[in-house]
């Protein structure tokens, strides 16, 4: 019997189909010992703490004691596959405002309306220090880092929520890392 609200799994690769939507699966057993239902908000913990909504798992790729993750969610929750992580129900308040920061060199504001960028992350849930990915209508993903949240703590994106995006001049720069979903696996 797990600890009240709280268990452990082992850390699996994401189906393809949930991949940078910011969803995570688990076994539909484990789900009703946490008390959770399907789109409820859970946290997270590897060697750092985010959050996502969480579903049930396919038994065939999400056996029993496994969750499966992106590799965007594996790297905000800084674990990796095979790697064990904390679960625990967890709520997130409406978003007011969010900052976003982009990532990679080549963002070019002008082309990357908020209005755009919400549309793909309404009802995403995130916390300051978590990276998303925004598909681009030409292919491809824009990397953002989620500078700062109104109201502080976890918060999910809604058609009210005012994106703000930081200077393209990020002093962090850096390439990101490609995961497993990034090649079509």
């Amino acid at each position: 019997m797990p600890e009240k609200n709280k268990m452990k799994f082992k850390v699996v690769k994401a189906d393809i189909q949930d991949a940078k939507k910011g969803y995570v699966r688990i076994p539909s057993d484990d789900m009703a010992l946490l008390g959770l239902k399907p789109n409820d908000v859970v946290k997270i913990t590897g060697k750092r703490s985010t959050v996502a909504k969480i579903l049930p798992g396919f038994p065939a790729s999400c056996p029993a004691g496994c969750i499966q993750m992106d590799g965007v969610i594996r790297q905000n929750a800084g674990t990796g596959l095979g790697n064990t992580v904390e679960v625990v129900p967890d709520e997130a308040q409406e978003a007011r405002s969010v900052v976003l920061a982009p990532i990679l060199p080549d963002f070019q504001q002008e082309r990357h309306v908020p209005a755009a960028i919400k549309k793909n992350l309404l009802g995403r849930v995130i916390a300051t220090g978590d990276r998303v990915s925004v598909p681009q209508f030409s292919g491809g993903d824009e990397i953002f880092s989620v500078e700062g949240t109104a109201p502080r703590g976890p918060v999910v994106i809604t058609r009210d929520t005012i994106i703000r995006i930081k200077g393209a001049e990020n002093p962090e720069v850096h390439r990101e890392k490609v995961t497993y979903e990034d090649i079509g696996g």
